[in-house]
């Protein structure tokens, strides 16, 4: 023990440290007063009722890559006839259940030649969308 004592002191300190990264989850904005649309969650209601008052035609919730069935997934929200879907990047696809579907997605993609537009400024969703949709503001 006396050796090792010596062998530190002769060293001196490390120069280098090494600390864990503390992951932090994905932070939620409350949504209390937003009143959930049948069989979607308040944060797709956001975007869903956004998409209805720019009338934009879309699908909710649309199976996409082997669908539930098949063990794929689902899009949150087709866009008819724009070749697009749009996902709220929510706290779900931080889980290893929705890295896994997203992935199953992701190979789906570049063979049906879809554009996947990801958003999560539920505030401002009305601009975002037409702004990444490519519409004048």
């Amino acid at each position: 023990m006396a050796i090792r004592k010596k062998a530190l002191k002769k060293l001196g300190r490390s120069k280098l440290s090494v600390r864990a990264q503390k992951l932090k989850p994905r932070k939620v904005p409350p949504f209390e007063d937003v009143l959930p649309v049948a069989g979607l969650n308040k944060p797709a209601s956001i975007i869903f009722r956004a998409l209805n008052d720019l009338k934009i035609p879309f699908r909710a919730e649309v199976p996409f890559g082997g669908g539930s069935t098949l063990g794929g997934a689902r899009v949150d929200f087709d866009l008819i006839g724009r070749n697009t879907v749009i996902e709220y990047n929510g706290p779900f696809h931080d889980t290893l259940e929705g890295q896994r579907r997203d992935f199953i997605r992701n190979l789906a993609v570049p063979l049906r030649r879809i554009i996947i537009i990801r958003v999560g400024d539920l505030p401002n969703i009305k601009p975002t969308l037409l702004r990444k949709l490519g519409q004048p503001v």
